[in-house]
């Protein structure tokens, strides 16, 4: 059961468990050697607070940081820029929220790990150079999102920051953070199969991203496509499982993974309707040069409450009325999105816009028109929701709330 985490840091070799930890040669990694003197002589520490049978990971961070289960450890040197030696190593707790046997990640100087309930994920973060890591729960607006348990977290860096975090009952949550922006969101991924793994590697323009999903008792090694292809174009693989073709004629084979399922077409640019995967194969009623078929998505967001509109302050708890919504997109593909006071009465946009009948076989690559009603309902938790099955990017959205502030 020893080592039960391994680390290199500083030109050492780490083992962690039980109660100690021990630290190699510096620079022969794979020494122990206890006879060596100076500096570079083999460490070796106990842990003497917690509880530390388990130390579930060792991350080389600004400093290095262990994860047991009743606490995370900063090993430390007495300075913040002497490197770690018998004579000044110490160990300090930084938090004692306690760890998960899953392993980390590293973002840049922060520390991400799964709480020792196997339902959070917490962040360590380091203020300044100078500074220890701090804990804080990123879940914390969400804290049932995870309830069915992490089995594993990974991060993707390009386009965006994201934490994959996939959990037991094959879902995947992801979370995606920008702090230049401010942003910090979660959501969710749910496939036709079961997800039981992910990993990310390199990539050209974005990370490329792979699920090993479950099928039926068949498992599929899935590549993500990226989000430059799917956008609104003559290539779109916005679909689940999907299998893309060139010229395939009439007829769509290599389908059996979705037998007997109803699966979206997109070819040369537009949505070609529903078909229903019989025998591994379907078949189209005309034929195209480049498609994509697979299962469709539906994408579902919900506001929070709406506190906007009241002359004299907050409207919580005032009946309002959500009359109005304008929206500015871009790679819209018409019908695609719908929008609506619930989300049981979505609709899509108005057939006629500007006095003109709406042309549903054409992308918009910038749409920006007049407000339009939506049918809203006096109700003290109006809200708005959004549906969108098909391509589309949504910049931003204003409302019209009516409310009566007495």
């Amino acid at each position: 059961g020893y080592p039960s985490a391994v680390a290199l840091y500083e030109g050492r070799t780490w083992w962690a468990g039980k109660n100690k930890f021990n630290a190699s040669v510096s620079d022969l990694y794979q020494s122990f050697d206890s006879t060596v003197e100076g500096d570079s002589k083999s460490l070796r520490r106990t842990i003497g607070f917690g509880p530390v049978d388990n130390v579930s990971w060792l991350c080389p961070a600004m400093r290095l940081i262990s994860g047991t289960a009743g606490s995370e450890i900063s090993i430390r040197s007495s300075g913040f820029s002497e490197p770690l030696t018998a004579t000044n190593i110490n160990l300090k707790e930084t938090s004692t929220q306690g760890s998960n046997a899953i392993d980390y990640v590293k973002i840049d100087r922060n520390v991400y790990f799964c709480h020792r309930s196997g339902t959070k994920v917490f962040e360590l973060s380091q203020a300044s150079e100078a500074d220890e890591y701090h804990p804080s729960d990123i879940m914390v607006l969400h804290p049932e999102m995870a309830l069915a348990g992490i089995k594993r977290i990974v991060s993707q860096r390009q386009p965006e920051t994201r934490l994959h975090v996939v959990l037991d009952d094959g879902t995947v949550i992801v979370n995606l953070q920008d702090s230049a922006e401010g942003i910090r969101a979660w959501y969710r991924l749910t496939y036709s199969g079961l997800v039981e793994d992910v990993v990310v590697l390199p990539g050209d323009q974005e990370d490329q991203v792979y699920y090993t999903i479950n099928f039926s008792g068949t498992r599929h090694f899935v590549k993500q496509a990226m989000i430059t292809e799917c956008r609104a174009s003559t290539t779109s693989k916005h679909f689940d499982s999907f299998v893309e073709y060139t010229s395939p004629g009439l007829t769509l084979t290599g389908l059996s993974h979705l037998e007997g399922l109803t699966v979206g077409v997109w070819a040369d640019g537009q949505d070609r309707g529903d078909y229903t995967v019989a025998s591994g194969s379907v078949t189209l009623s005309d034929s195209y040069t480049s498609v994509v078929a697979g299962l469709r998505y539906t994408a579902t967001w919900k506001s929070p409450k709406l506190a906007y509109a009241a002359a004299m302050g907050t409207s919580i708890g005032q009946r309002k009325n959500i009359s109005q919504v304008a929206f500015l997109l871009r790679d819209y593909y018409p019908n695609s999105l719908k929008v609506g006071p619930t989300n049981a009465t979505v609709k899509p946009f108005p057939a006629y816009e500007n006095g003109k009948l709406v042309d549903t076989t054409a992308v918009i690559e910038e749409y920006d028109h007049d407000a339009f009603g939506i049918e809203g309902s006096w109700t003290t938790d109006s809200r708005v929701h959004l549906v969108a099955n098909n391509p589309v990017t949504v910049q931003a959205m204003v409302l019209s709330v009516t409310t009566h502030d007495k």
